[in-house]
This record gives C-alpha cells, sequence and structure tokens, in this order.
C-alpha cells in the first residue's frame, strides 16, 4: 500500500494522472488555459511555482480521497513534501510559465495534459527530487531526516558491540 502512494504521489507529481480530464477553469480549446507563444517559452515566477505546487498537492489529497484510509493516510503525509519539491524544481529548473499555469488550473485528471509540458530533463529533476526525498519507507533512496543506524536488537547483550 505504501509503494502503491508513493507512485502515486509521483504520478500527480509528473502529472501522470487521468487522461486529460477537465480543468478547474475550462477555456476554449479542449478545456485548457489558453497560452501565448511567450508564455511557452518565459519562465514562471517564483510565487506562481508555490501556487502551482499547492495545487498539485492538493490534487493527491483528491485523487487518494476513497481509496481506503491508509492510502488518505499516506497522501496526507507526502502532500507537503510533494508541494516543496515540486515548489523547489519548478523555480530551480525554470518551468514555462504555461505549463505552471497549467497545472495550477488543473484537476488531478487533467495533470497529465499539463505534465507534457515539460522538458524531459524537467520531468527527470522533479521524479528524481521526490523519489530521493520520499526515503527508503517509500521507495526513495534517501533515509529520512535524523535517521542513523538502527538501534541494536533488543536481546544483543553488548549493545551492538563486540
Amino acid at each position: 500500500m505504501i509503494k502503491i502512494v508513493a507512485g502515486l504521489g509521483l504520478a500527480v507529481a509528473l502529472g501522470a494522472v487521468g487522461c486529460g480530464g477537465s480543468q478547474k477553469n475550462s477555456d476554449v480549446g479542449g478545456g485548457l488555459p489558453a497560452t501565448s507563444a511567450a508564455s511557452a517559452t518565459q519562465p514562471a515566477t517564483e510565487s506562481a511555482c508555490v501556487v502551482m505546487a499547492a495545487n498539485v498537492a492538493a490534487q493527491l489529497k483528491v485523487t487518494a480521497a476513497g481509496q481506503g484510509a491508509e492510502t488518505e493516510k499516506m497522501a496526507a503525509q507526502i502532500g507537503p513534501l510533494m508541494e516543496k519539491v515540486t515548489s523547489e524544481r519548478c523555480q530551480a529548473d525554470a518551468w514555462s510559465a504555461e505549463a505552471v499555469d497549467c497545472m495550477t488550473m488543473a484537476d488531478a485528471a487533467g495533470l497529465e495534459a499539463c505534465a507534457a509540458k515539460l522538458t524531459p530533463a524537467q520531468t527527470e529533476a522533479v521524479e528524481a527530487a521526490m523519489k530521493d526525498a520520499l526515503g527508503d519507507d517509500f521507495g526513495g533512496s534517501q533515509k529520512p531526516e535524523g535517521a542513523g543506524s538502527p538501534p541494536p536488537p533488543p536481546d544483543d547483550p553488548c549493545g551492538g558491540g563486540a
């Protein structure tokens, strides 16, 4: 179950949920917000990245709703981390204003179309950052903060020493 939620978190972060779906702000043109050619190449502002990341994290919770208490609990735990990582990668990797605007307005099902607006390098960077940030408990590579060596087994009279 943990890996399902971790995968769900990555999927929402990368927009790989659903098949396009509806948008919160349906405009003409397939339900995606209208964008100019300039916004497709201009990087998003820091504040736009923060707002977008909050929506992506919120969509994780929406997607997890009704999937069982454990899945909902895991989504609640992963959401703030996903929001932080997504905002950081957006700013560091200069995501286009077009992609950020799209993800800001999208519902969970619509994030897939928005994620297609990221470059392959941007997608790889946010995926790697999420895997790293999630730690071993969620299928990532990094131990949670403050984690060191596990304590010795209770039946070890030497306390782990020789």
